[in-house]
């Protein structure tokens, strides 16, 4: 059994706990996706209670490619916080609060040690979004991130707008906070440098 916490965005915090055994497209979020969602951020998280906010704000405030603020009601962010011993669904649920109008679903499950990986909790949710998104239409747009990562401004709207030129998967380069790199001992930093300086020369 799955221990689920539930709490949905979009104009309310209200909260429902439920016991439920998590099968494939069983449904993890209760509140029905907006008739105008087109794409489902999903976001495995497990003890990120120190990131976490500074990921969320940067979904909060995405802006389309031409610098005006992207309707929120184009997508919802579901977070599957598992197996955390940290406050990540605490400040998760505040972040909640605190913006009424983003689709923000937070679901608190413990899985079962053997599945306690992020492989698994990645699926559940992979599941979950395509169940949503199917919902409203024939197609959507799934995107994930980690807890411990800040995306882009105009990560949603470079997406959609690859996916509309007729791209099939998106993908993207991932940056380390310059203040986390100054952090790293210098044997560390160099290897960093050599291999980020190595993968831009391929691409």
């Amino acid at each position: 059994m799955l221990q689920i916490d539930q709490v949905g965005g979009t104009g309310s915090t209200s909260q429902a706990r439920d016991q439920v055994t998590v099968e494939p497209l069983e449904p993890l979020v209760l509140t029905p996706p907006l008739p105008n969602c087109e794409v489902c951020v999903i976001i495995p998280i497990r003890d990120e209670a120190q990131t976490l906010a500074a990921t969320l704000h940067a979904l909060a405030n995405q802006i389309d490619l031409n610098g005006k603020g992207l309707e929120r009601d184009r997508y919802e962010i579901i977070l599957l916080v598992n197996n955390c011993r940290d406050q990540s669904a605490a400040i998760a649920r505040k972040f909640a609060s605190q913006h009424p109008s983003l689709a923000l679903h937070v679901v608190e499950i413990t899985l079962p040690a053997p599945e306690a990986h992020v492989g698994k909790a990645r699926r559940l949710l992979m599941d979950e979004a395509y169940r949503r998104l199917m919902l409203l239409r024939s197609r959507g747009i799934i995107v994930s991130t980690d807890g411990d990562t800040r995306v882009s401004p105009t990560w949603i709207a470079a997406t959609l707008q690859a996916m509309a030129q007729g791209a099939e998967v998106v993908g993207g380069r991932i940056l380390m906070d310059p203040r986390d790199r100054a952090a790293l001992d210098p044997e560390t930093r160099w290897a960093h440098l050599r291999e980020v300086s190595y993968r831009h020369l391929m691409a």
